[in-house]
């Protein structure tokens, strides 16, 4: 109570004290009557709350005693004792402070309301800040602000230099030698000399200097005529043939006469040889500068009336970036030594041969008997020989080895071991060309390198009993191209890829092949889109082993095995392809693998029309399975067969595994608008093992219905799987092709 009563008055007291600390000493408010008033009525009221206080004080005096008899120390817990109040005010503390009648006359904080205080008047100038400015009087004569309309401010001024700015800059006068733009008439610009050397460019060229002691243009000409010339280098200006034996005994002979020449580079030599025998004498290397444009002819309507004999060595050798310009009409002849070569282009050598006569059939030259090969490109070598005839040559008629190249369009290899192979990255053009007869294989492309056989036929090779045999094949990352290529009768596959190879073989045309037709196996990819197989001994299309094929439109006729079979977690597209009178099925998805077929056809095959196995699916929609030996569509150990608005008619009736038209056992097979009819067998469809079957607006109807039944739930010790028919609301399907 007195804490409570003693901040009432302390408060009181503190409040008039900070409206007299209001006040400075300097304050000119004057006290009137009614302030003086004011102050007598505070001072008796203080007088009367003195009393008021003393009062309190024996009130509290009685009520601590009777506190002291009935309140434990317990209850006094939360009170304040006396040290809690020995930082209050007490009376004696007052001593000398203002009382009300101290502030008679003082304004009071009403009173000062709307006058300013300091906070106020802080933005304001004093009459000390104002110490140096200017009066009115001292501005008499000065410009005022409409005087200044017009004139340039500081901000105008931003963009232009200042005195300072010009330092370093060049004054008139330090221009006064340099020219101006009407001096640099007539000229050079930059762009003008843009054509010209600069000191740069000439680094290496001869300067006056180093051409002391060489002769000039008239020493030459007093040279020209005479005897001192023997064993100095002549220019050949003019077009020159050289005639062998008439003008040079051997090609051999004529080739180091022509080497003390060099060949302007408008001019060219031909060496032709006469009909007959030419030894070599040991592998003629062409070495001449010049070689470009050097021309070897023989006889171009006969080139086995002029041989080139190479007796226990190679033919002709180009390397180390040297060429031969042209060769033609020649036979190039070994005698099946091993390890010799017809032509070997190597290390950067050039060698070219063709046909310079559009109208003439015969080969452009023809090599043959020789233990290696007949044209072999390496480490950069390049080969041209568009209509060579490369013959009986132990292992390849034409070979490229790392980074090598050959042309050889529509040229013919026969007899060798394999026609064309190419490999270690390097690339082929053989387009056109044919390979039969050879004992191994006709085209062959590995390691990375490229082939293109556009066009290119294969027949007839792989005729020995075993070993690696093929009409076109590639392996381990190469490419072959054979669109429109022909491969028949071969033995192994007729076009095949393994181990990451790439096929193109769209519009091919593989017949009689005694293994696959087309193949792509071991993570290979083969296009063949409108390719036609037929004959084959196993598969027509066999993708195999995480590949790929993309067959759409292509035909697959008569073959000892599936027409289309993707098999090893494969992957083949045949949209729009025909399968008929294969020996097993027309399309077969084996081992996790996919066969896409919409809109195709699979007829008189022996076995199923559409087969899936060990997880296999097949999507056949608006497929047709027609005539089939067995089934028309059969789905075996949880593969899965779509065929929404398929065709299976008259299927059944010879095949192995039996006769119903859709044979669903442990699969999921649809055929959602499908018709089903005049099929062979007990029943349209048998599903059984846990098979899901599924008829939903699909029409089914049987030839025999004494006999036959629309379906049939085989039990089993399992179960006889499931059928789901009635009729979908939703509209009738379309093509996605239409």
């Amino acid at each position: 109570m007195r804490n409570a009563h003693w901040g009432v008055g302390l408060g009181l007291g503190l409040a008039m004290l900070a409206a007299v600390a209001g006040c400075d000493s300097g304050s000119e408010v004057e006290a009137d009557g009614s302030v003086v008033a004011r102050l007598d009525a505070l001072e008796a009221e203080n007088t009367a709350l003195a009393a008021r206080v003393s009062e309190l004080e024996a009130a509290n005096t009685t009520l601590t005693t009777a506190v002291e008899e009935a309140v434990t120390s317990e209850d006094l817990a939360d009170y304040a004792t006396v040290t809690d109040l020995a930082s209050c005010v007490k009376a004696g503390d007052l001593t000398g402070f203002l009382t009300s009648s101290d502030l008679a006359g003082y304004a009071t904080t009403a009173d000062l309301a709307g006058f300013l205080t300091a906070s106020d008047l802080a933005d304001y100038a004093k009459t000390a800040d104002l110490g140096g400015f200017l009066t009115a009087s001292d501005l008499a004569g000065y410009a005022t602000t409409a005087d200044l309309a017009g004139f340039l401010t500081a901000s105008d001024l931003a963009g232009y230099a200042t005195t300072a700015d010009l330092a370093g800059f060049l004054t008139a006068s330090d221009l006064a030698p340099y020219a101006k733009t009407a001096d640099l008439a007539g000229f050079l610009t930059a762009s003008d000399l843009a054509p010209y050397a600069k000191t740069a460019d000439l680094d290496g060229f001869l300067v006056a200097a180093d051409l002391d002691g060489y002769a000039t243009l008239d020493d030459i000409a007093d040279l020209a005529a005479s005897a001192d010339l023997d064993g100095v280098v002549r220019l050949i200006t003019e077009p020159l043939t050289i005639r062998v034996p008439e003008d040079q005994p051997t090609l051999r002979a004529a080739l180091r006469w022509l080497d003390g020449y060099a060949i302007a580079s408008d001019a060219s030599v031909v060496i032709q040889l006469a009909d007959g025998h030419h030894d070599l004498g040991g592998q003629l290397e062409i070495t001449h500068r010049d070689g470009a444009r050097v021309s070897i002819l023989g006889n171009p309507a006969d080139p086995a009336a002029v041989v080139l004999d190479a007796t226990g060595t190679s033919g002709l050798l180009v390397r180390n970036n040297r060429a031969l310009g042209w060769m033609e009409g020649v036979t190039i002849k070994g005698d099946g030594t091993a390890g010799t070569f017809g032509v070997e282009a190597r290390d950067g050598g050039v060698f070219r041969a063709g046909r310079s006569d559009g109208a003439n059939t015969a080969p452009s030259i023809v090599v043959t008997g020789f233990g290696e090969t007949g044209l072999g490109a390496y480490r950069g070598g390049l080969i041209v020989a568009d209509f060579a005839r490369l013959a009986s040559n132990g292992l390849y008629g034409a070979e490229l080895f790392e980074g090598g190249q050959i042309r050889a369009r529509n040229a013919e290899a026969t007899g060798n071991d394999v026609g064309f192979g190419a490999y270690n990255g390097g690339f082929m053009r053989v387009q056109g060309a044919s390979a039969h007869d050879n004992t191994s294989g006709g085209f062959d492309v590995g390691g990375g390198a490229v082939m293109d056989a556009r066009g290119a036929t294969a027949e007839d090779n792989g005729t020995e009993t075993d070993g690696y045999r093929f009409g076109f094949a590639a392996g381990n990352g190469a490419v072959l191209r054979a669109d429109g290529a022909t491969a028949r009768n071969n033995g192994g596959a007729g076009i095949s890829g393994w181990n990451g190879a790439t096929l193109n073989a769209n519009g091919a045309v593989v017949e009689d092949s005694e293994q696959g037709g087309i193949t792509a196996q071991i993570g290979s990819s083969v296009v063949a889109e409108g390719a036609q197989v037929s004959g084959s001994g196993w598969d027509g299309f066999a993708i195999g082993y995480g590949s790929g094929g993309w067959l759409q439109n292509a035909t697959s006729q008569g073959n000892a095995g599936s027409g289309f079979s993707a098999f090893g977690s494969s992957g083949l597209d045949a949209f729009g392809s025909v399968a008929t009178l294969n020996q097993a099925s027309g399309y077969a998805a084996d081992g996790d693998s996919f066969v896409n077929a919409p809109g195709t056809l699979s007829t008189y095959n022996s076995e199923s029309g559409y087969a899936a196995n060990l997880s296999g699916t097949i999507e056949a929609d608006f497929a047709t399975a027609d005539h089939n030996g067995a089934h028309g569509f059969v789905g075996r150990q949880l593969s899965v067969l779509q065929a929404v608005h398929s065709v299976v008619t008259f299927n059944g009736g010879g095949g192995q595994y039996g006769d119903d038209a859709i044979h669903c056992a442990g699969a999921w097979c649809f055929f959602d608008w499908a018709t089903i009819a005049d099929n062979v067998g007990r029943a349209a469809a048998t599903v059984f093992w846990d098979g899901y079957l599924s008829f939903v607006s699909a029409d089914v109807s049987v030839a025999d219905p004494v006999n036959q039944v629309p379906y049939d739930q085989i039990p089993t010790e399992n179960s006889g799987g499931k059928v789901v028919i009635g009729t979908d609301p939703n509209p009738e399907p379309t093509p996605w092709w239409d």
